[in-house]
């Protein structure tokens, strides 16, 4: 449970795709200061990204995990065996998490709907949308707006913080 706990917090923290999870690797985190080196991103773009707020279950899944180097994510067989060294595929974090997607009742669930929460969170809490898309490694700002799923409600809210000169 720890490791989809943290695997969760990850990237609806980060952003990251499936893929670039099941590539990071011990030495690409940094369990202190939550910045995290993805070297492996879409286009093979490498890219710095600050998980500061899921450092709790992070750092819970590695006193679990261990400190040794290899992959962040190991597979964990069903009798609790770790197997430190080798990386959980993306196929795996799939079936973690539609499984824990499952188990909260959720019912219309997709991996990547936890990157789209990222987006949507970090552009109502007024992260500027070049630094979303930095991120979450696009390369234009017009595709992260497509992850922008945001209310009208978030429309009204903007209209109120701009005013009119006295």
């Amino acid at each position: 449970g720890r490791r989809d706990s943290a695997l969760i917090a990850l990237m609806v923290v980060g952003g990251f795709r499936r893929d670039e999870v099941t590539h990071i690797n011990m030495t690409d985190v940094d369990l202190v200061t939550g910045r995290v080196v993805v070297t492996t991103g879409k286009g093979s773009k490498q890219r710095v990204v600050y998980v500061v707020n899921a450092l709790p279950r992070l750092t819970a899944w590695v006193s679990i995990r261990g400190n040794d180097a290899g992959p962040l994510f190991c597979p964990v067989s069903k009798s609790g065996v770790i197997h430190v060294g080798r990386s959980v595929t993306s196929q795996a974090i799939y079936n973690a998490l539609t499984t824990r997607a499952n188990d909260a009742g959720i019912e219309s669930f997709s991996p990547h709907d936890l990157r789209r929460t990222y987006a949507g969170n970090a552009l109502t809490a007024g992260v500027d949308i070049a630094t979303v898309a930095r991120q979450m490694g696009h390369a234009s700002v017009t595709t992260t707006a497509r992850y922008d799923r945001r209310n009208e409600t978030t429309l009204e809210t903007a209209s109120r913080l701009v005013t009119l000169p006295a």
